[in-house]
């Protein structure tokens, strides 16, 4: 049976629109009208994904002007085509969140910096009070310049003492440098006899004789106790234990318990 050709119109030259191209026998090829159908497939698909794309964006050119403007300060259009797709919706909730929680993050610590800092005012005004509370327990006097306790009926001189450790001395002689340094009294029999230590002298060649120079004389110990006294030293040992208590050579005969106090 014969068949009428068909006529397909190609363009030859950018002038010759009206040139036309004849194949004969065209729809009868199965080749060709595979690759009719399948082209048709890929057109269809290819027009399906164009809709599903735009069903899923909007054009920022269909927004009002001032959100339009809020977008582009935002940077929500990422890909720079004029449209706002579902992905570009997601980064900036995504970025919305990480702010959000970087907000709640700087917010506590401003607020616990805030506490710490009342928490500070709070110490230093409650020490300000205890220091104006305590200042008022005494007063200076405006003509002597002395302190006088504020409590008191009658103003009262207020005193202080020197920090002192007592201790037991078994050897003047044995005491060190430091120590001999830092001695202040001497107490004798527990507290018959008290000398109020001004310096000391020590022996530098046998290194075992201490000269304890006192108010009015002197006491010469070695590693046998007192050796000799001069002075109201001596008097005022000999008055504590009578005259007898030192030998023709001046020596005490009986070495005496010892109690001496020293700077803390």
């Amino acid at each position: 049976m014969d068949t009428e050709p068909n006529m397909v119109t190609l363009p030859l030259e950018p002038d010759d629109d009206d040139s036309v191209v004849e194949f004969d026998d065209i729809n009868t090829s199965p080749e060709i009208q595979a690759l009719r159908e399948k082209l048709e497939y890929v057109t269809e698909e290819a027009k399906a994904s164009e809709k599903k794309r735009h069903s899923s964006s909007m054009r920022m050119s269909a927004l009002p002007i001032d959100i339009q403007e809020t977008a582009r300060k935002m940077n929500l259009d990422r890909a720079n085509d004029g449209e706002l797709s579902v992905g570009d919706i997601a980064h900036f909730i995504d970025d919305m969140e990480k702010k959000t929680r970087s907000n709640k993050t700087m917010k506590r610590t401003i607020i616990g910096m805030v506490v710490l800092m009342i928490m500070l005012i709070s110490c230093v005004f409650a020490a300000s009070l205890t220091a104006a509370r305590i200042s008022k327990q005494f007063k200076v006097s405006p003509t002597t310049g002395l302190a006088m306790t504020g409590d008191s009926e009658t103003p009262t001189l207020l005193k202080t003492r020197i920090a002192k450790e007592e201790r037991d001395v078994l050897s003047i002689a044995a005491l060190s440098h430091k120590e001999l340094q830092d001695l202040r009294e001497l107490v004798l029999d527990g507290g018959d006899l008290k000398f109020i230590i001004k310096g000391y002298s020590r022996d530098p060649f046998g290194n075992t004789k201490i000269i304890l120079l006192v108010e009015g004389g002197t006491i010469i110990y070695d590693s046998h106790g007192i050796a000799e006294a001069t002075g109201d030293a001596k008097r005022a040992l000999e008055a504590a234990y009578g005259a007898h208590a030192f030998d023709n050579n001046g020596r005490m005969l009986y070495e005496r318990p010892m109690t001496g106090y020293f700077d803390m």
